[in-house]
């Protein structure tokens, strides 16, 4: 399946609004979605880490895996987003599989989600 990971890449103060303006990239990215079955970390009782009705388990591809030379920049939890269809969700946490431990050697993303 295809979905798009919303990356923010800039950030700059508006003093009209009083607001942060974030502007987002998205990255079109092969991912495999599950529905989340239990936070297995030890952090559940941290505010937003108890498991709601559609939060979503997905593993996500690094672009980089199928397009050479576009590598996915840092994700950020609770500020990036995965759109798949016409559904938005929140990154809520971000697990990185990366045996080389090199900058373009992630295998894949584990990425805890919710609408």
């Amino acid at each position: 399946m295809q979905g798009y990971v919303s990356v923010a890449i800039s950030e700059a103060y508006d003093p009209t609004t009083s607001e942060n303006v974030v502007s987002y990239q998205d990255y079109a990215v092969n991912i495999l979605v599950f529905d989340y079955v239990r936070k297995n970390e030890g952090d559940s009782t941290e505010r937003n880490t108890l498991v709601q009705t559609g939060d979503k388990q997905v593993y996500v591809q690094p672009p980089q895996k199928t397009d050479i030379g576009i590598p996915l920049p840092h994700l950020s939890p609770n500020r990036d987003f995965l759109k798949v269809g016409d559904k938005i969700y929140k990154i809520v946490t971000v697990k990185q599989y990366n045996p080389s431990m090199s900058s373009e050697g992630c295998v894949v993303y584990e990425l805890y989600v919710r609408e």
